[in-house]
């Protein structure tokens, strides 16, 4: 049983922590790799251990999907040999479930060196998103392996790590909105000719979610930029979808103003667009 994931505020910063592996090794590695994935299970309450192990270059061992895995650990190194953890403090998400989730052990050696990590899969952020793979693998489960495999890019994303955390993006990465579709929808609407002429792709995140930004301000003050956050929603991704852009700058006396852009692409040609809030601050003259 998979467990829930439940977002949790803790105080400052979330850093990438990679111990064990230079920054050399954490490259796609071509040397032979070793895994030994240890699964503990509770089925009917009842305690219950399976050993398995994998090879890449060459490939072999025991877990199922073997040739799969070994492209995932050759397209995700980080995730899959070395995964990030959270730092002293730091903005993570965390379980709720009981204490009969199931839990895997890994100990994986590339190059030389050897790492240990230990997690419950799709249970936290960050470094999880490679134990669903390898529980996946081990139950043989071809169903959920393709979207375990499509979250392995949220231990791996520079965007998650900046501090402070953009929360709104690292809950979109792990929930699997981070998808093709969704960016082409954002690379579509940013041509809209209200958006175009901002620079859209400086400002605003290239997948759904939300990052800190520097606006240009308008007025006598060449130059000048604030401090905001610029995000991206959608609706009806697979349909007539609807692509909302937001700018929040500090509007004086602690508040917020706020200024948003919806685009209505139908296939990939834009057919609606409208606007709501305060003047933007980089159209203001």
């Amino acid at each position: 049983m998979r467990a829930r994931l439940t977002v949790v505020l803790a105080a400052a910063s979330c850093g990438l922590l990679l111990a064990g592996f230079g920054a050399a090794s954490l490259r796609a590695p071509a040397d032979r790799i070793s895994v030994r994935v240890r699964v503990t299970t509770h089925p009917a309450t009842i305690q219950k251990v399976q050993l398995f192990s994998l090879t890449c270059n060459p490939t072999g061992g025991t877990l199922p999907f073997a040739a799969r895995v070994c492209r995932d650990i050759s397209l995700h190194p980080k995730a899959m040999l070395a995964p990030p953890r959270r730092s002293p403090g730091g903005k993570s998400s965390v379980c709720s479930g009981s204490e009969f989730m199931p839990v895997l052990s890994v100990t994986a050696t590339a190059n030389g060196t050897t790492r240990r990590f230990t997690g419950t899969p799709g249970c936290s952020w960050p470094g999880d998103q490679a134990v669903s793979v390898y529980f996946d693998a081990a139950q043989n489960n071809k169903k959920d392996l393709p979207r375990s495999e499509a979250l392995l890019r949220c231990d791996e994303d520079s965007v998650l790590f900046v501090v402070p955390t953009p929360l709104a993006s690292v809950v979109a990465c792990t929930h699997g909105l981070w998808t093709p579709r969704a960016e082409q929808l954002i690379r579509i609407a940013e041509k809209t000719p209200a958006l175009a002429g901002l620079q859209p792709a400086r400002l605003f995140p290239r997948d759904i979610g939300a990052l800190r930004c520097m606006i240009p301000a308008g007025g006598f003050v060449r130059g000048r930029k604030l401090s905001g956050l610029c995000g991206v929603t959608m609706k009806n991704v697979w349909s007539k979808a609807t692509v909302s852009f937001t700018e929040d700058w500090p509007s004086g006396a602690g508040e917020t103003a706020r200024h948003v852009w919806h685009v209505v692409v139908q296939g990939r040609r834009v057919v609606a667009t409208s606007q709501s809030g305060p003047v933007p601050p980089q159209l203001r003259r």
